[in-house]
């Protein structure tokens, strides 16, 4: 069994008002630099390699997450500073509606 990392609160995109601790078995780094300052930083990955890391991931969602009906929704648990980022940017370009 793999260790189980424990980080403090996590809000959930959908809900604001959800806050709860996130037990994590496994940690996956989504980003990395490759464009900084109008230079080259890391050398981009084969398109061959790329599309068989998407194709692998892809084989780890389940089924009712992958359906092209009706399908259910991936839910995902942001930190408290990327929610707030988030949610500050949809503020300034919401669109502002007219009450009459």
């Amino acid at each position: 069994m793999k260790s189980k990392k424990s980080f403090r609160c996590i809000r959930s995109k959908y809900c604001a008002p959800t806050i709860a601790k996130l037990n994590c078995y496994s940690l996956l780094v989504c980003c990395k630099v490759y464009w900084n300052e109008g230079r080259i930083c890391t050398a981009p990955k084969p398109l061959a390699e790329v599309r068989d890391r998407v194709q692998s991931s892809l084989k780890t969602l389940r089924q009712d997450i992958k359906r092209s009906l009706n399908p259910t929704p991936y839910k995902v648990a942001v930190s408290d500073n990327l929610y707030n980022f988030i949610h500050d940017l949809w503020l300034q370009n919401a669109p502002i509606g007219e009450l009459f």
